[in-house]
Formats: C-alpha cells, structure tokens, sequence
C-alpha cells in the first residue's frame, strides 16, 4: 500500500441522488479504475461538503494512480480533455433550467 491509499478512509462511498449526471460521472470512473465503493442516497436538505464531481474525478485519478488514467498526462491533451468537460457541462447545465 502507498502513502497516498495509506490516508484514505477505509470503505469508499459514493454520495448522491439518482438520476444526477454528476453522480454517474464519478461512478463510472470509479468502475472504470476498479475501485468498489458503497453507494449512499444523498438527503439534498443535508449535503455533503465534497459533492463537486470534478474535483472527486481528480482525487480519484490521483489516489488510484494505476490504469486506465482518467485523464491524459500530456498537459495539452489534458486541457483539450478539460474543454470538453467544461463544454459539456454547460451545455447539460444549460438544459437543466428549464
């Protein structure tokens, strides 16, 4: 085990309300990368602190440091990666308005 799994907590959870595109996106990195994890119904009048997909992707990417990367480690390929995402994600934020 490495430092970095050293520091995590000891079962993973995913938190979050069915049907959030955001909770999909950090459980399907989750099942890509392998990793198992309990999934736990959000109460939306008392959230979480860390329900930010991005930044769950982002520590999951770097806690689990083996393959698939969820992201490139070219830094131009990465930020190409990262205008879709933001590209996408206003588009479907855009379509949750209305």
């Amino acid at each position: 085990m490495n430092h970095k799994q050293e520091q995590r907590i000891e079962e993973d959870v995913l938190f979050g309300k069915w049907p959030s595109a955001y909770r999909n996106r950090v459980a399907l990195a989750l099942i890509l990368k392998g990793i198992p994890y309990k999934y736990v119904e959000e109460d939306l009048a008392d959230k979480s602190e860390l329900l930010e997909s991005l930044v769950i992707l982002e520590y999951v990417n770097e806690i689990w440091d083996h393959s698939p990367k969820l992201l490139p480690q070219d830094p131009y390929q990465r930020a190409k990666v990262s205008f879709c995402i933001t590209l996408v994600n206003f588009v479907l934020s855009s379509f949750s308005r209305y």
